[in-house]
């Protein structure tokens, strides 16, 4: 189902968040994967990413410098951090973590953007997961990836997709210089999409189950 419309690039945040659900089994290649593969083969790799939530059952102060601890022993530099926040940046990644005190438990959210086309998102999800400990528990994790299509390889990147998509699930709709869209993919995994066009060519992002970065 295709709707048309013309919104602006914020108004679309909105509409990806409709029926978010965190990724279940993220630890074998699924579509995802395999459109990520897709989209670095056919296309100019631009980022990925994952955003891992999770609660923990000791407090806030502990679990912080526990993870400040564990940033230490291999970021020593461009490390920086403030109260309850822990931030590090360098030329291929950028890493945010938050804690906040929500029903009197620790949440956690943890984000990293890298922008190596060696650094697969599943990859990326592995390395979070070596930050949590046995007091962490309701994790959830989201990815994406972003790349820029050349025109060639436009209808090949996107018929792949396509195919990869469970039938009578997608709804499209028509922006200012391209469209969104939701959907599942045959393995059942929500999945949001944006195809942009810009003056420096066609865009693609793709986020399981929402995209959490601007574009």
């Amino acid at each position: 189902m295709k709707k048309k419309i013309c919104i602006v690039p914020l108004v679309i945040f909105s509409l990806l968040l409709i029926g978010a659900r965190p990724l279940k089994n993220f630890n074998s290649p699924s579509f995802f994967d395999l459109n990520e593969q897709a989209i670095i083969k056919n296309g100019d790799f631009i980022e990925n990413g994952v955003k891992m939530n999770y609660c923990s059952k000791v407090d806030i102060e502990t679990e912080y410098k526990r993870l400040l601890k564990e940033f230490k022993k291999s970021e020593t530099e461009n490390l920086q951090f403030s109260t309850n926040k822990i931030m590090y940046k360098d030329s291929s990644k950028d890493i945010k973590v938050i804690l906040w005190k929500e029903n009197n438990k620790t949440m956690v959210e943890i984000i990293v953007i890298n922008k190596n086309s060696s650094k697969s998102s599943l990859s990326l999800k592995k390395e979070l997961e070596k930050l949590q400990n046995n007091n962490s528990n309701e994790e959830n994790y989201f990815a994406f990836i972003k790349g820029k299509i050349e025109e060639e390889s436009y209808e090949k990147t996107k018929e792949m997709l396509m195919d990869s998509i469970k039938k009578n699930t997608l709804e499209e709709l028509d922006i200012q210089n391209g469209y969104v869209a939701t959907a599942r993919f045959k393995d059942n995994q929500r999945v949001n999409i944006g195809y942009m066009k810009y003056d420096s060519g066609r865009q693609i992002i793709i986020g399981t189950p929402i995209i959490f970065v601007t574009y």
